[in-house]
This record gives structure tokens, sequence and C-alpha cells, in this order.
């Protein structure tokens, strides 16, 4: 994001965070339901429990079977889902916040939409896995 141009410090994180990124994690059921991880770098690597061993009905005092987990990794890309909304100059300074909240509101939308897709389908690249395409995780032991 270029923040020398005329304009541009009305766009950064300080001052977009209210108008779309708190209104997505408000919207988006994958944000209420899923644990949030933050990184500045390219590639995360994520713990994983590939198994989970197993648990059986026992009689009384008859050993416990020692069954570990399986333990696995995920190596995570971080992807981006963005909109655009252009709107004119005379908007953008003649009116008054709440038409900024009605774009803004949109936009969050849209991008909710997105992000909840990803997170529970399975979309083509660059969007994530999500949980319809998952190969593996948790198995239950049958």
């Amino acid at each position: 994001m270029f923040t020398t141009a005329t304009g541009a410090a009305a766009f950064t994180p300080d001052d977009y965070a209210a108008l779309i990124v708190q209104p997505v994690q408000g919207q988006s059921v994958a944000l209420q339901v899923a644990t949030t991880l933050t990184t500045d770098s390219t590639r995360m690597h994520i713990p994983v429990i590939v198994d989970d061993g197993g648990a059986a009905w026992l009689s009384e005092g008859a050993e416990i079977p020692i069954e570990d987990a399986e333990l696995g990794e995920e190596i995570v890309t971080p992807a981006k889902v963005a909109g655009l909304r252009v709107i004119s100059s005379e908007m953008a300074e003649d009116s008054s916040p709440a038409a900024q909240k009605v774009v803004g509101d949109a936009l969050a939308r849209a991008i909710s939409l997105q992000l909840d897709s990803a997170f529970f389908g399975n979309l083509a690249s660059p969007a994530p896995k999500g949980l319809s395409g998952e190969a593996h995780g948790v198995t239950r032991n049958g």
C-alpha cells in the first residue's frame, strides 16, 4: 500500500480498521468459531493432531491400553481477501460519515462472505484450503 500519495493517510490501518476490519470480524461466522493467528511471515508451521488415539470401554481393574496421538504439521501460506469500492471525490469529501459507513458496511459484508466461503468450502487457489477441502485433520477411531 502506498502511503505517500495525497490522501493515502486516510486508508492506513489505524483509520480503516473501524470501517472494514472490525465489521468483518463481527460478521464472519468463521472468525466466531475459529482461533485467529497473526503472522508477519510468508509461511506458518502449525502443529496438528492427525489421529487422536483411542479410548475403550474396560472392565474394572483392566489395564488401560496406551495409545499415543499421531502428531503432524500443517504448513500454511497466508492469503488475502480484498475488495474495492470506488466512490466519487464529492461523496468522499461532502457526505456525512454515515454515507461512508454504508459503503464500508457493504464492503465488509462482501469480504465476510468470501472469508466464510473459503473457511467452510473448497475454493480455488489463492483462497486458503477450507474445511471441505481439508485432506487431513483429527480422525476418529471406529
